[in-house]
């Protein structure tokens, strides 16, 4: 679940003083609808943020709630995205509105290019404790997992040491290299993993997967 989360006080009035040597960088839909929730579509200026967003559903989003759209990373994973930033925005301080989950990988990629990060926290992902008992009944009917971020994972370190087994024996889909090293991390098996991460290539590399295993 992903929960909306007030920044504090302290860390908005920086946003806001900082506002016109800044530029917003989206990882999802969702990031862009509670940035707007903690700090408006608006700087103090009254201009709309200047923002960049990964793959075209956040661009879109970014958009609909009146936020200035500069470019849209080409891949739909924050790990294209700091390239993007770099090349479309030559503003020194770069906002990353995010959950408590969030990977630091974009981060740590703008910050050794010389930029400013500012993690803006404007999101709570909370992870479902165990596996829903339905799901849990049908592990061994499974013939596939599914993961779109690393935090989808997080599931796996509250399961008892029977059910991490039967968890870790499935095969498993990552949308890209991130969400995949964070699944191997768990000890689960990668069998999809699309170098160009993205849904196309998660839906592509899934489909060549099934079609092996059936012959």
């Amino acid at each position: 679940m992903i929960e909306s989360h007030k920044p504090e006080p302290v860390l908005l009035a920086q946003v806001h003083q900082r506002a016109l040597e800044s530029v917003v960088a989206l990882t999802s839909p969702a990031s862009a609808a509670n940035f707007v929730a903690a700090c408006t579509a608006f700087r103090p200026d009254g201009q709309p943020w200047p923002v960049i967003a990964v793959g075209q559903r956040t661009a879109l989003r970014a958009r609909e709630l009146g936020l200035q759209l500069l470019a849209t990373a080409p891949r739909a994973t924050a790990v294209e995205l700091a390239p993007t930033v770099l090349r479309e925005s030559d503003q020194p301080l770069v906002l990353l509105p995010g959950s408590n989950l969030q990977s630091p990988e974009l981060g740590a990629a703008l910050t050794e290019a010389g930029r400013e990060v500012l993690h803006l926290q404007v999101q709570r992902t909370q992870p479902i404790s165990g596996i829903p008992a339905l799901a849990a009944e049908r592990l061994g009917d499974l013939d596939l997992l599914v993961a779109f971020s690393p935090s989808a994972l997080a599931f796996v370190e509250s399961l008892d040491t029977a059910a991490v087994a039967a968890v870790s024996a499935l095969p498993l889909a990552a949308l890209g290299r991130t969400t995949g090293n964070a699944a191997r991390a768990l000890g689960l098996t990668v069998v999809v993993e699309p170098e160009a991460p993205g849904e196309d290539g998660l839906v592509a590399g899934i489909q060549n997967w099934w079609s092996r295993v059936r012959d």
